[in-house]
C-alpha cells in the first residue's frame, strides 16, 4: 500500500548503514506504521506499538518520525482499491491492477453486494480515515479513485445494490468535489464582478449593474463570500436609519422598497451585524407602507401601489425575527399569503418573482424557522399545504432551473424531507468550472430581459450540496 521512499529514509538519518539507521527504516516498514498510515491505528497505538516492538525509549522521536515520514511518503496508486474492499473482505484487491478488477469482480460472491449498506459503513470510515490524514492522500490520488471507483459500478457484478453504491460514491466524492468546485466559482466571481448583477435590456444589450438587493440574498446561504467592505457599507447605511432602496441611498432611478429593506436588514440581523433596535426602526417604516386593505406595499411610492406575495414574506420574516408576529398588520399580511399558498396562485409567480420555488422558499422559511418557536396562525394547515406543495415540485426537471432545485433541497433540509432526488439533479446541472446555468432572479422595469446574478446562484448551489454533510 504505501511505498517508504529512499528520501523519506535519508530525512531520518535511515540511509546510514549504522545500526540505528537499520533500526529506523525497519520501524518505518514496520506494519504499524503502514496502519497508521491508512487510518486502521491511531497515533498512540502506532507509537506504542512501533516503540515496543524495536525497543525505542523516545515516544516523541517516533511520533515525530511517523508525521514527517507520513508527508514524504509516496502513496501506490493501488491504494485507490480500497475503495471497492473493507479491511479484511477485498483487501486483496489491492496487489490486482486495473483491467483485472472486473475478472475479480466475477469471483466475489453476489451476497457481497446484497450487503452493500453494512459494507458502505466500514467504507465511509475507512475513508474519513484516510482523509483525515491528508499528507499521504492528495487530490489527484482521490479523484483517480472516484473514476475507478464509477468505472467499477458499470460493471454487471455491482447491479445487485447499485443504489446504495451510488449514495456511497455520491456521498463521500461527489459532493464534496461539487462544492469545492462550486465555492472556487463563486469566490472569482465575488472577485471579477464585484458582486454585480446583469441586467438584460432592450435589443440584446446588457450591463452590469451594482445593486444591494441580491448580495443580501447571496449572502443568507454564504455570508463568508461577501466582502467585509461591503458588509460593512451595508451597515452603515442601515445605521443612518434612511429608508433606502434596490441602489441602497440612490434612490433616483428607484424608490425605497420594503422588499430591499427587509430582506438586508434580515440578513445582517440574523448574522448580528445590526442591532435589534436598527432593525425594528425598519420594520416599522415597512409596516406603515400600507394601502386602504391593510396590504403591504412594495415601494414607498404612492405612484406605485405595488402589492408582491413574496416581498411580503420577506417582511413577515423579519418581523418573526424581531418577535412582532402579533402586530396587526403582520398578522393581516400573513393570512394574506396563507391563502396565496392555499389557493395554489403561487404556481404562476408573482409580479416581480417568476418562480414558484420564490414563494415557496420565502414563506417555507417563515415556517421551518419560527414553527415550532411561535404562535402561527392555522400552523398545522399551512405546513402540510406547503409541504405537498414541495413535494409535488421535487424532481421537476422541465421548469426548474438549478436555483430552483437548490431552494427546493434548502427547504426540504428545513421541513425534514429526505430529497436526494434533487440533490442528484443539481449535480448533473453543474457545468465543468463549477458553475451553474443562470436563473432569472427577478423582474424590473430597467431590464426587459431580466435581472441575473451568479453569486446568488451559486451560493444556493453549494449551500444546498453543503446541507447534505
Amino acid at each position: 500500500m504505501i511505498i517508504i521512499s529512499f528520501a523519506c529514509l535519508l530525512k531520518f538519518g535511515c540511509g546510514d548503514n549504522g545500526p540505528r539507521g537499520d533500526l529506523l527504516r525497519r520501524a518505518l516498514q514496520h506494519s504499524s506504521f503502514l496502519a497508521y498510515s491508512c487510518g486502521e491505528l491511531d497515533r498512540t497505538a502506532a507509537i506504542s506499538t512501533i516503540s515496543r516492538k524495536f525497543k525505542l525509549t523516545d515516544p516523541a522521536l517516533v511520533d515525530s518520525m511517523l508525521l514527517e515520514a507520513a508527508s514524504s511518503c509516496e502513496v501506490d496508486k493501488e491504494l485507490l482499491s480500497l475503495l471497492q474492499s473493507t479491511r479484511q473482505q477485498l483487501l486483496g484487491w489491492i496487489d490486482i491492477p486495473p483491467q483485472e478488477w472486473e475478472r475479480v469482480y466475477s469471483l466475489f460472491p453476489v451476497s457481497l453486494w446484497k450487503n452493500f449498506a453494512t459494507i458502505s459503513r466500514d467504507l465511509d470510515s475507512l475513508l474519513g480515515d484516510i482523509r483525515s490524514h491528508a499528507v499521504i492522500v492528495d487530490k489527484s490520488v482521490e479523484m483517480a479513485a472516484l473514476h475507478a471507483f464509477e468505472s467499477l459500478l458499470a460493471l454487471p457484478y455491482a447491479s445487485p445494490n447499485k443504489k446504495a453504491c451510488q449514495d456511497f460514491l455520491k456521498r463521500r466524492f461527489l459532493l464534496p468535489r461539487a462544492v469545492k468546485l462550486g465555492m472556487d466559482r463563486v469566490k472569482e466571481e465575488v472577485r471579477s464582478k464585484q458582486l454585480k448583477s446583469l441586467y438584460l435590456l432592450d435589443n440584446g444589450r446588457h450591463e452590469l449593474v451594482s445593486e444591494i438587493f441580491f448580495p443580501c440574498v447571496a449572502a443568507w446561504c454564504l455570508p463568508e463570500i461577501i466582502p467585509l467592505g461591503w458588509m460593512k457599507y451595508l451597515q452603515v447605511l442601515i445605521k443612518r436609519g434612511h429608508p433606502f432602496g434596490y441602489f441602497g441611498a440612490d434612490v433616483s432611478r428607484y424608490p425605497p422598497d420594503i422588499d430591499t429593506m427587509s430582506t438586508c436588514v434580515s440578513t445582517l440581523f440574523d448574522l448580528s451585524l445590526v442591532t435589534s433596535a436598527q432593525a425594528m426602526h425598519f420594520l416599522e417604516i415597512c409596516l406603515e407602507n400600507v394601502n386602504d386593505q391593510n396590504q403591504l406595499l412594495t415601494y414607498l411610492d404612492v405612484e406605485r401601489p405595488r402589492v408582491d406575495p413574496v416581498v411580503i414574506a420577506n417582511v413577515v420574516y423579519l418581523a418573526y425575527a424581531l418577535s412582532m408576529e402579533d402586530h396587526p398588520v403582520v398578522r393581516h399580511n400573513e393570512n394574506l399569503i396563507q391563502r396565496y399558498l392555499l389557493s395554489g396562485g403561487f404556481v404562476y409567480g408573482t409580479r416581480y418573482y417568476l418562480s414558484q420555488e420564490d414563494f415557496l422558499f420565502m414563506y417555507g422559511r417563515v415556517l421551518a424557522t419560527f414553527g415550532e418557536k411561535r404562535e402561527i396562525p392555522n400552523f398545522d394547515l399551512v405546513y402540510q399545504a406547503m409541504e405537498a406543495a414541495l413535494v409535488n415540485r421535487i424532481g421537476n426537471e422541465t421548469e426548474s432551473k438549478p436555483l430552483d432545485v437548490a431552494k427546493r433541497i434548502l427547504l426540504s433540509r428545513g421541513f425534514g424531507i429526505r430529497n436526494t432526488i434533487d440533490v442528484d439533479l443539481l449535480l448533473k446541472m453543474q457545468n465543468e468550472d463549477g458553475s451553474w446555468p443562470l436563473q432569472v432572479l427577478s423582474n424590473l422595469p430597467s431590464a426587459k430581459g431580466g435581472v441575473f446574478n451568479s453569486v446568488v446562484d451559486l451560493s444556493f448551489a453549494v449551500r444546498a450540496l453543503q446541507s447534505q454533510d
